[in-house]
């Protein structure tokens, strides 16, 4: 199963994510903004999540300088990264970001069932069994 770092700072978007990945045996850890994502990725260099949900919108450091720091990491470089937000409409583009997925917020309980489809570690696995 994936490890999953979720960057929002909606406690209850958080808790919803973290409730229903863990059911389905997903690590989860939390961030309530971009700067604290960082000095949980820095704490734990060898024990990376596979992906990272995150929100655009958040105070201290948002999700845009969050990206921007996780792509100046080459050790982060694996982290396949989830963006999840209120400016995510499902007509409209994407922000223009780099990653794997962009969802509206919140995200659905049937995203995070698949998350693991993002994962370029895990997926593989996954369509195995």
């Amino acid at each position: 199963m994936c490890k999953v770092l979720i960057v929002d700072d909606n406690p209850d978007h958080r808790e919803f994510s973290r409730e229903i990945l863990a059911s389905d045996g997903h690590e989860v850890e939390e961030a309530e903004n971009g700067q604290v994502a960082l000095t949980l990725l820095r704490a734990k260099p060898k024990q990376l999540p596979c992906i990272a949900l995150v929100d655009l919108a958040m105070p201290v450091m948002d999700g845009w300088d969050f990206l921007a720091a996780l792509r100046n990491e080459p050790g982060w470089a694996t982290i396949s990264v989830i963006v999840f937000s209120a400016r995510v409409r499902k007509d409209e583009p994407p922000p223009v970001l780099r990653a794997a997925a962009y969802w509206p917020k919140p995200p659905t309980t049937e995203q995070l069932e698949r998350i693991q489809k993002w994962c370029p570690r895990h997926f593989v696995e996954a369509a195995r069994r």
